[in-house]
């Protein structure tokens, strides 16, 4: 099967319409990736859970993934244990966490939570965190202050591989 596509795609805004050519599927992707996350996470919502004890992280992730469809935010938890009480309570498709946090850690809280099937993207303000997250082999990793397109990026990776599943 080909895989390749080319073709006009317009987008229409409030006030004007926009037409892009596009030579393959994933030029389109890499221009549109919002609306490529919008395009394939069209069966169902990804229920994500997002933990960070910093209130104000906790707020920018959660107002970021508002503006994407068919994004559902299950819960907030502002520390690892409460991080494990809403993962077991509403059992996400995806949890955010954060690396360091009080009562433990967001590495130790996704080794207790090894009997769910979560994927896992991790946020942290140091790059020490970054390559022992690997052994976790997480969606992502998104380095502090939290960059929307990086989320979307990491989004729409995790939708292009649940397409190819189903």
């Amino acid at each position: 099967m080909n895989n390749t596509y080319s073709g006009l795609i317009a987008l229409s805004t409030n006030d004007s319409i926009g037409h892009y050519w596009f030579k393959s599927f994933t030029q389109l992707k890499k221009r549109f990736t919002r609306l490529y996350l919008q395009i394939h996470l069209f069966t169902s919502s990804v229920r994500i859970a997002i933990i960070d004890d910093d209130l104000n992280v906790l707020e920018e992730v959660d107002r970021l993934l508002s503006e994407i469809n068919e994004v559902e935010i299950v819960g907030q938890a502002n520390n690892a244990l409460s991080g494990i009480k809403l993962v077991r309570d509403t059992n996400p498709d995806i949890v955010i966490t954060d690396v360091q946090m009080p009562g433990g850690d967001g590495f130790e809280m996704i080794e207790l939570l090894s009997d769910f099937p979560l994927k896992v993207i991790f946020m942290s303000g140091y790059t020490k965190n970054l390559i022992p997250s690997f052994r976790f082999q997480p969606l992502g990793f998104l380095f502090k202050p939290i960059v929307r397109e990086e989320l979307e990026e990491i989004l729409s990776n995790f939708s292009s591989d649940l397409a190819k599943e189903n």
